[in-house]
């Protein structure tokens, strides 16, 4: 269902596909409308109702935006052939009608459904892979026989893009090792970005109390590392006034999800607080003393980044989308994967430091931002495919 009406019906017309209107308002926003700046007419094409069929909150940020909502019912961790026929016709319908200039799409199933729509209708397609999900993380036979499907529709889907974009170079050479994707046709873009100016440090003193706290923001799901952490909390909570706290919804959705019963139960055993989900995380982000993420594996992690850029020293994995946030005891420590006890290593150096010592690896992690992850390069890298791909 289209909820906005094109008034320009000759303006050049852009389209991004994604499974959540909410990630196109935070990781997006700020490529939205520096495109839109440049003439073009912007179009969404993402789930955007509430169960009331009342536009959602970022819907409405984006519609306000001056951006066209076309709604689509992704079913993100769904395996119904029929759902997924439907989300390829609703695709189908509004690209035909729209005849965008270029198509943009995000995550698994807008990308595979997308790009075959694109090819079909002979439209330039970007797909950005954003992670590969928790398809590519574990074993067991139904994990391994579902990981050939999805690279099978992959490999068929993304044959017409002008070009794929990655956040990390594991997740590139994984398609390439598979030959899911020709190489002259893979790049690598170093993360969505983040607003730095959003996400600024505080220009008064850096935190400094008596209570060092560590903070984990990140949907509630096992394969986040939130497992590890509350397991390295239990190793260090009796050694000084510390306190551990964990940022984020919970995902009843997701099969990894952590269920509201547990994460109550770590509470209760004073491990945790569960500062639930926040719109705007800029004052937990300041109030923490170090931002942890001991994932499994990531696209590029938006949570390191708003830290880094808020000149917050991090703890993260050796792991995709996280090991290339750090520099070993610059800007902070790598763990293991699934290593609480190595977790609990790196937490315990970060404790060990004197207060100057991480006022300086927090400015590091802000220089980091500022030369690496600026949302302004990230522009730059669309303006430069549009201008390749349209020439």
């Amino acid at each position: 269902m289209k909820t906005q009406t094109s008034h320009a019906n000759t303006q050049q017309k852009l389209a991004f596909v994604a499974n959540t209107a909410q990630g196109m308002l935070n990781f997006r926003l700020e490529v939205l409308q520096a495109l839109q700046k440049m003439g073009y007419e912007i179009h969404i094409l993402a789930p955007i109702f509430e169960s009331t069929r009342d536009l959602c909150h970022a819907a409405m940020a984006l519609k306000q935006n001056g951006f066209i909502l076309h709604h689509i019912q992704v079913d993100s961790q769904g395996l119904n052939p029929f759902k997924d026929l439907l989300l390829a016709y609703v695709i189908f319908k509004y690209l035909r009608l729209l005849k965008p200039q270029m198509v943009f799409s995000y995550t698994i199933k807008p990308v595979i459904y997308a790009s075959l729509v694109a090819n079909l209708l002979k439209i330039p397609h970007i797909a950005i892979i954003t992670g590969l999900g928790f398809v590519f993380i574990g074993d067991g036979i139904k994990k391994c026989i579902l990981r050939k499907f999805v690279c099978l529709m992959y490999s068929v889907s993304l044959k017409g893009c002008f070009r794929v974009w990655f956040l990390n170079a594991d997740d590139k050479d994984e398609f390439l090792k598979r030959k899911i994707l020709a190489p002259k046709k893979a790049d690598l873009l170093a993360s969505e970005g983040v607003n730095t100016e959003f996400f600024s440090p505080d220009s008064q003193s850096p935190h400094d109390t008596q209570t060092f706290i560590f903070l984990l923001p990140a949907r509630m799901l096992w394969d986040k590392g939130v497992g590890e952490f509350v397991q390295a909390a239990k190793i260090l909570r009796s050694s000084q006034d510390i306190r551990f706290y964990l940022l984020g919804q919970s995902d009843c959705q997701n099969p990894q999800a952590i269920s509201r019963e547990q994460i109550m139960q770590w509470e209760n055993e004073g491990l945790i607080t569960y500062l639930g989900f926040v719109s705007d995380v800029r004052a937990i982000i300041k109030a923490s003393s170090c931002v942890v993420l001991p994932s499994y594996r990531e696209g590029v992690s938006v949570a390191l980044l708003e830290a880094m850029s808020m000149a917050k020293p991090i703890i993260t994995s050796n792991a995709p989308g996280c090991k290339e946030m750090v520099i070993e005891g610059y800007n902070g420590f790598l763990c293991e994967p699934r290593d609480s006890r190595s977790l609990a290593s790196c937490m315990q150096k970060m404790l060990s430091l004197k207060h100057e010592q991480l006022i300086e690896l927090g400015q590091n992690s802000r220089n980091i931002a500022l030369s690496r992850y600026d949302r302004k390069l990230t522009i730059a890298r669309y303006k430069q495919i549009l201008d390749q791909a349209l020439k």
